[in-house]
């Protein structure tokens, strides 16, 4: 298996005082290798347990890798963080030693579809997680299923930068680079987002450093 590097360094330009989640270490402390089965879908079925809770960016990650690619997952059930990436985006940022850092940004969207998708988001999740009846809770369902068919409708682009040979700074989701993302709302209502990176855009003069960064809103 081919060496992980650890992301040990993770930064969110506008803080919120929410804190939980102090089981996690804050900084993933050994390097896992992917499951077998991994997909990038979205969601955490195959992925056993997130290796950190960043206290700073308020989400749980796992970094993991195979002899072909780098991937990182993240959750956030909080609805200010939810909200933020929803507006300006997870960045995976991997530093570099003589050149520009990889990144890669998902969602790359206008602000103004944002708008689209948190408003049918359920209700329990916008209010993060208050009580609710067994008609509230169905319709919330309702709401979740249609908050995910908006999130693949509107959320067609990936940022990228700093990868040679790559000019354009979106490319789809659907590429030949073999870059992938997902997302989407659990049940219950956290938003969890899978990253899938080939090792050959990044393996040349890495440092330690891989950086999920909340994207200025």
């Amino acid at each position: 298996m081919k060496k992980l590097f650890f992301i040990t360094n993770v930064l969110i330009f506008v803080m919120c005082s929410v804190s939980f989640g102090q089981k996690y270490p804050s900084v993933q402390l050994k390097s896992i290798h992917s499951p077998a089965n991994v997909k990038i879908d979205g969601k955490v079925n195959e992925w056993s347990v997130f290796q950190a809770y960043n206290n700073k960016v308020q989400i749980y990650y796992t970094l993991a890798n195979d002899s072909n690619n780098i991937y990182l997952i993240i959750k956030s059930d909080n609805k200010i963080i939810t909200s933020k990436i929803l507006q300006g985006g997870i960045k995976f940022s991997i530093k570099k030693n003589d050149k520009k850092d990889v990144v890669v940004t998902y969602p790359a969207v206008d602000t103004k579809l944002v708008k689209s998708v948190y408003n049918l988001m359920p209700k329990a999740i916008r209010d993060n997680g208050t009580k609710r009846t067994d008609d509230e809770l169905a319709q919330d369902n309702f709401a979740l299923n249609a908050s995910n068919k908006e999130i693949v409708k509107l959320f067609k682009l990936i940022g990228v930068a700093g990868i040679d040979n790559i000019q354009d700074s979106e490319i789809p989701i659907y590429n030949s680079l073999n870059i992938k993302v997902s997302a989407s709302f659990d049940p219950s209502g956290a938003y969890i987002c899978e990253f899938s990176l080939p090792l050959k855009y990044i393996s040349n003069n890495l440092t330690d450093n891989l950086n999920p960064t909340l994207a200025r809103v």
